[in-house]
């Protein structure tokens, strides 16, 4: 096993493989940091790893070592680290459906950000994903800022953010009935029901044969689709 400075250095240099062979040791060392009051590290190791446990669906055991490196004392003095692992922290929080503390995380990161002048703390993760070459976190990006863009009412913005989306997907079952919904989102703000109700019928169906538990924010997209579509047509087509 190795030790809390090598898992550290690990992180460091972001081989999240190694990482991911013992999460139970990850979470032991933010202990050992919080313990010999190295608040500091134990918030980095939180900072740099958050996806060892977010990609396992190890929500709780991340939320614990999370919470271990927040509450280390002297954790206030590392605004950084504290911004990452909050962030973090709300990240495990949303996919758990605890909307109020995902919340109050990242506006808490956020306002830490600002005051520090963090300018990549305040940002969305997308052009680090790209940088990376994580194709499956840069398509889950581009799908919720098409949302974003769908819900501002700017159509064209959406579709090109869906078209980058669907150049990154690699053809899993749920996400290829998203990439239904996303386009019947499209044709509905376009005025296009019958092309939105024939997209919005095979992801949905494929949906429901999957069998899958919904992100809260897909939930919330489908369910936003789901009235937008049993509701009388519009007169301005294009408003989302």
């Amino acid at each position: 096993m190795s030790s809390r400075d090598e898992l550290l250095e690990l992180a460091r240099r972001g081989d999240l493989d190694s990482l991911r062979a013992d999460p139970d040791a990850l979470a032991d060392a933010v202990h050992a940091f919080a313990d010999a009051g190295d608040a500091a590290s134990a918030l980095e190791l939180v900072g740099r790893g958050w996806r060892i446990w977010f990609l396992r669906g190890d929500l709780d055991a991340g939320s614990s070592a999370a919470a271990v490196a927040l509450a280390a004392s002297g954790a206030e003095s590392v605004p950084v680290w504290r911004a990452r692992a909050l962030y973090a922290d709300g990240l495990f929080a949303f996919r758990a459906g605890d909307d109020e503390r995902s919340l109050e995380r990242n506006e808490e990161a956020l306002r830490i950000a600002r005051e520090e002048g963090d300018v990549r703390g305040e940002c969305e993760s997308l052009e680090l994903n790209a940088s990376r070459g994580n194709a499956a976190w840069v398509a889950m990006e581009q799908h919720n800022l098409g949302w974003v863009e769908l819900r501002l009412g700017h159509v064209d913005e959406a579709e090109a953010r869906f078209r980058e989306r669907d150049a990154q997907v690699g053809g899993d079952a749920y996400g290829d009935a998203w990439t239904n919904l996303n386009w019947a989102a499209v044709a509905l703000a376009r005025g296009q029901a019958s092309e939105a109700s024939t997209r919005f019928a095979a992801g949905a169906r494929a949906l429901e044969e999957l069998g899958a538990a919904l992100d809260p924010d897909d939930r919330s997209e489908l369910d936003w689709l789901t009235r937008r579509l049993a509701e009388p047509p519009r007169a301005d087509a294009r408003r989302a």
